[in-house]
């Protein structure tokens, strides 16, 4: 018998921002589930992440795991694309662009794909384990050995993305591939989320066994530490079918 997906996810503009400028889309049929955080502002950022979203809700997704790759690659090339056409057309060269982080899903195995700084994480067992890796100034200063102490007084680091959709004229997506066993959770979000929340607080709102009121908490508490950015998340749950 095969695994079954369920999803819940939540959105908010948070208490500081006055547009929300993140995208989702939750596809549980499919195996497809996405979270796009836009950047440059409104018709800027907000039109992109949407973009995304529109783009993907538009897929049809068949065949192997890797021809699903492959669909997905190409989608997300061909929008990089459109979104610097549109930027220089509409936009007067104006930055615009959005992280996209994905998780595509067949049988027993799942991909993570990324772009940019939105996360995803796995919950299995008590234990939440991030499986992106932020593509970010910050983190590329943390690769060449830098600790965080050392980073404290360059915060605003933690903000400066290195990819995003729209960012470049060449786009370079990272990917990982996941083992995936029912009684799994997998928590995609943008950074409004785990810049309010670190990894111990999720993991302990995670023990929640609804999926739906897991997300609410999850974003309630992100808002009551002040809700700095949007906040954006999907919870995925991984059942057997009764």
């Amino acid at each position: 018998m095969g695994l079954r997906w369920h999803s819940s996810s939540a959105s908010d503009v948070g208490r500081k921002r006055k547009i929300n400028e993140d995208a989702l889309l939750s596809r549980d049929e499919d195996g497809l589930w996405l979270v796009a955080d836009g950047m440059g502002g409104h018709d800027a950022g907000d039109v992109a992440s949407k973009a995304v979203v529109h783009a993907f809700r538009q897929v049809r997704f068949a065949g192997s795991l890797t021809d699903r790759l492959d669909l997905f690659e190409d989608t997300l090339i061909d929008l990089n694309l459109q979104l610097r056409h549109y930027a220089q057309q509409s936009l007067r060269g104006r930055t615009m662009g959005t992280t996209v982080v994905a998780m595509l899903a067949f049988q027993n195995w799942a991909l993570c794909l990324w772009v940019g700084d939105s996360r995803l994480y796995q919950y299995r067992h008590g234990r939440l384990r991030q499986v992106s890796r932020d593509h970010s100034v910050w983190q590329e200063m943390l690769d060449q050995g830098m600790n965080e102490s050392q980073l404290q007084k360059q915060a605003d680091l933690r903000s400066v993305i290195t990819r995003a959709v729209g960012g470049h004229p060449r786009l370079v997506m990272d990917t990982q591939l996941m083992d995936v066993q029912a009684g799994d959770r997998f928590l995609l979000c943008t950074d409004g989320l785990y810049r309010e929340l670190d990894d111990e607080e999720c993991a302990r709102i995670l023990i929640e066994e609804d999926t739906d009121q897991a997300c609410q908490i999850l974003l309630q508490q992100a808002l009551e530490r002040g809700g700095h950015d949007n906040i954006s998340l999907i919870l995925v749950d991984v059942v057997v079918p009764v």
